[in-house]
Order: C-alpha cells, then sequence, then structure tokens
C-alpha cells in the first residue's frame, strides 16, 4: 500500500513547479521573499515543498563548500504540530535559530550566537498578550517598515487602500505603539542581530518550508505571518508556504470581522500583502489522474528502481493531457510492457471514473488504491478470492453512487443486471432502464470488466455499507 505522506518522487511530472519555487527561493536579489503554493487539502503541496527541498539541497552538494559556508540552508515548519504551543512566533523563530546553531554545520562562533538570540524571543514579552498589532501592520501597506512610520503616511496609505476610515480609531492604535519605545527597539534589536547572524553565518539563503498552515486556527495563521514580516524579514530569507489558499483567508476574515470602512476584502488584501509570489497547483486532468494512478501501481510492480526510473522518463516527456498509455510503453520500453499491462488497464479503469468524481485529487486516489488492495487482503485472510478489477468496478459505484451500487449488488437484481450488462433491450420493470441514461453510469459501464458472470456477494461482504441487502 502506500503512505498518505509527502513524496520525493515526481508521479505528477510537477518538475516544471519544482523549478519555478526553487528559482524564486534562492535568488537572493529578491529576497526577503514568500512564494504561496496554494491547492486544495490532498493536491500535493507538501510533496511539492518536499521536492523543492530536495532539489535545493542536490545543488548545495554540487557545489560542494566545506562547513561553515553552506550555499541555502533548509528548514521545516509544520504550523500544525505547533498549535496547542502558547507562542507561535516564538516556535517559529526557535525552529530556524536551532537549524543555525547545528553543529554539524556551523563553527562555534555561529552556534554560540544562535543560542544567544534564542534566549531572547519572548515575543509575549516583546509585543504584549494585551496588544495586537497585526491587521494594524497590515493596514499601514508596509510591515517591515513599520518601526518607521509617520501618522501621516500610515493614513494616506490607509486611505488609498480602503477608502473611509476612522482616523482617530487608527492614530489611536499607532499612538499606543509609537510611544512604546521599548516595543520598537527590541524589534529592531532582534532582526538586525538575526541578520548579522545570517550574513556571518556565510549561509546565502535561508528558505523555510511552512506546511499545514491551513489546518491551524485564526490566531496561529497570523502568529506565523507577524513573526515572518516583523522578526524575520530580512535579506537572505526566504518562505515557502504551502496552503489552501481559501483556508488562509478565511482564517483572517474571521479574526478581523470588524474592519473599518466597508470596500475591503481583508482575507485577500492581507494575503497578497504577505505573499509575493503565488502559485497554484492545477488541478489533475483525468489523463494525469490515470498517469498518477500507473505510476503508484508500477511502483509496486516494478521493484526494481532502474525499471520505474525507465517508466518515469516516459512520464516526464508527456505534454498537458497526454495519456499515459500502453502504446508508450511498447514503443519505448518493450522489455517492460508484458510487466506493465495488467497494471495499467486497472489504472485506465479507476481514472475514468474516479477523475471527475474526486475533482483530480491525488490524495483521494490513494485514499482509494489503499482500500482496494486493504480489501484484497482481508479477502485472502478469510479464504475468499476477490478478483482486483471487479473490487475496483464494484467501490468506485459503492463510494460514488451508493444507490446504484446497492441495486447492482441486490441478488434478486443479478439477472436483470446481467440483461443490462450484455446491452439487452430493457422492458420498463427492470430497474435499470432508468439508471442507463446517466452520465455517471455511462461512465462506469464503459470500462471492459464485465460482472455478469461473477457472484457478487463476496464483495459486498467485504464493502463499507451498513445494508448490504
Amino acid at each position: 500500500m502506500w503512505p498518505d505522506k509527502e513524496t520525493e518522487i515526481d508521479y505528477l511530472n510537477f518538475g516544471y513547479m519544482v523549478d519555478m519555487i526553487v528559482d524564486i527561493a534562492t535568488n537572493r536579489d529578491l529576497s526577503p521573499l514568500t512564494i504561496g503554493l496554494y491547492g486544495d487539502w490532498g493536491s500535493g503541496k507538501s510533496s511539492l515543498m518536499k521536492l523543492a527541498q530536495k532539489k535545493i539541497e542536490e545543488k548545495n552538494k554540487e557545489i560542494g563548500k566545506e562547513k561553515d559556508s553552506t550555499k541555502t540552508l533548509c528548514i521545516e515548519f509544520n504550523g500544525w504540530l505547533f498549535e496547542g504551543y502558547e507562542d507561535t512566533k516564538t516556535s517559529l523563530c526557535g525552529v530556524i535559530l536551532d537549524a543555525l546553531a547545528d553543529e554539524k554545520r556551523f563553527s562555534k562562533e555561529i552556534i554560540d550566537d544562535a543560542k544567544s538570540l534564542i534566549k531572547k524571543i519572548d515575543f509575549n514579552k516583546i509585543l504584549g498578550k494585551s496588544v495586537k498589532y497585526g491587521l494594524d501592520f497590515f493596514l499601514t501597506g508596509g510591515i517591515g517598515a513599520l518601526t518607521d512610520l509617520t501618522l501621516s503616511s500610515v493614513l494616506s496609505s490607509i486611505k488609498t487602500n480602503i477608502g473611509e476610515v476612522q482616523a482617530k480609531d487608527l492614530e489611536e492604535i499607532l499612538n499606543k505603539f509609537k510611544k512604546d519605545d521599548k516595543t520598537r527597539t527590541e524589534i529592531k534589536n532582534f532582526r538586525e542581530e538575526f541578520k548579522q547572524l545570517l550574513q556571518k553565518s556565510n549561509v546565502e539563503n535561508v528558505v523555510v518550508f511552512i506546511d499545514e498552515l491551513d489546518r491551524c486556527l485564526p490566531d496561529t495563521v497570523l502568529e506565523v505571518f507577524e513573526a515572518m514580516r516583523l522578526f524575520l524579514f530580512v535579506e537572505g530569507m526566504s518562505f515557502v508556504i504551502g496552503a489552501d489558499e481559501r483556508l488562509i483567508q478565511y482564517s483572517i476574515k474571521s479574526k478581523y470581522k470588524e474592519v473599518p470602512g466597508n470596500n475591503l476584502d481583508i482575507g485577500k488584501e492581507y494575503l497578497e500583502k504577505v505573499i509575493q509570489y503565488p502559485l497554484c497547483i492545477p488541478q489533475l486532468t483525468q489523463a494525469e489522474v490515470n498517469q498518477y494512478i500507473a505510476c503508484l501501481l508500477l511502483k509496486q510492480t516494478l521493484a526494481d528502481d532502474e525499471k520505474f526510473n525507465k517508466i518515469l522518463g516516459i512520464v516526464y516527456t508527456l505534454a498537458p493531457n497526454q495519456e499515459f498509455s500502453m502504446e508508450l510503453i511498447n514503443n519505448q520500453a518493450p522489455e517492460l510492457a508484458a510487466t506493465c499491462k495488467n497494471d495499467m488497464a486497472l489504472a485506465r479503469q479507476i481514472s475514468s471514473v474516479l477523475a471527475p468524481s474526486i475533482n483530480g485529487n491525488p490524495r483521494q486516489c490513494k485514499r482509494f488504491l489503499n482500500t482496494l488492495y486493504m480489501r484484497l487482503e482481508l479477502s485472502k485472510a478469510r479464504n475468499v478470492d476477490l478478483d482486483k478489477n471487479i473490487l475496483a468496478k464494484l467501490m468506485l459505484a459503492e463510494y460514488f453512487n451508493p444507490e446504484f451500487f446497492k441495486a447492482v449488488t441486490k441478488p434478486e437484481n443479478r439477472e436483470l443486471f446481467k440483461a443490462y450488462e450484455k446491452g439487452e433491450e430493457l422492458n420498463d420493470d427492470n430497474p435499470f432502464t432508468v439508471w442507463k441514461e446517466k452520465d455517471w453510469v455511462k461512465r462506469w459501464m464503459q470500462n471492459g470488466t464485465r460482472l455478469d458472470e461473477e457472484k457478487l456477494d463476496k464483495y459486498v461482504y467485504f464493502a463499507d455499507v451498513k445494508n448490504r441487502y
């Protein structure tokens, strides 16, 4: 079966997006910067970030620099894992500084400086729990420059961005901050010390991969953004955030329900301030779902990495929407054709119905395959022989059209379904007279697997249905 986690194998031919992430994230002239890798849950964000990190680390090896002279330092931060921590800002900064205190990579001087700075990151103390600056930083139009703001420039920026605003309310908020010299000084000092630490470390770029942020509570999301922009946004720093854009916008909107003025899309505007380079993962087409499922199956069948890499070589030459087919394997890897035939047929059978039903989501493909193979293993444990293709076909109906599944598997409908499957003319008493006009059922019937000679009770036994009949 297949693990539900990120992969370092590019099954989806997403190398062009990996290259884009790496090129931007390691371009010091563009830093500090933030890349937003947007996609639904299960669309492959974590895998893309893992692939980008792998490529960066491979480039580091090619450069072959010695200790204390790493070209790009990659750091992972999972926002969801720190959900229960009191202060996410401290957690994010701590993870980055811990990486700079790595004895295997840096000199004692860098390690000591990093550890010293770690002791200073009590951001609840710096900012104060009673004062929330997040939205106010955003309204200024320049979070990083907050400590150098003048009230007139802020008011001018806000009027441009959101129209009418109660100036006295804003003035009160900003005056609180501007009078707090200690807070402004501590923010400046921390950022300056962090900048100097990076310069002394000889690290050209630090790329922080932030994952699972869209699973976090609104406070956590905003604290991550605040830490990035207030304390860590210095030259050489790049952030790659993998998230569902809609959920992040929702978090911002739910946090700031009442915003001065009535013509501001706070979620969209805030995110555009934080993310300079948005990159959206495209929804998989049917051809890509077929390719993905085939690769997952073939990875297990072709235990030899060299053989599987030959298959991947074919996949990486595919144009958008070009079908990954047996014809291509026959032409480019004929010695593997016989071994691949069954998996390719199963992938084609599943993808024709699965793709439109799951909106091209890779995780859902993997979940379907895992359930399929779990049931095969369960049946073996009970000494029951299930045909993989028939099981897959019935599972598609069970998952995505349960009423049709019940109609097909009812014992009293067996002969009626056989007549339908054989293409015989159906009378009005046959329940499949109505079903045959449904587009979903037409797609389901088009694959070559036949059920007419098979007893289905054993398949129903392992099905996930409360009322089997």
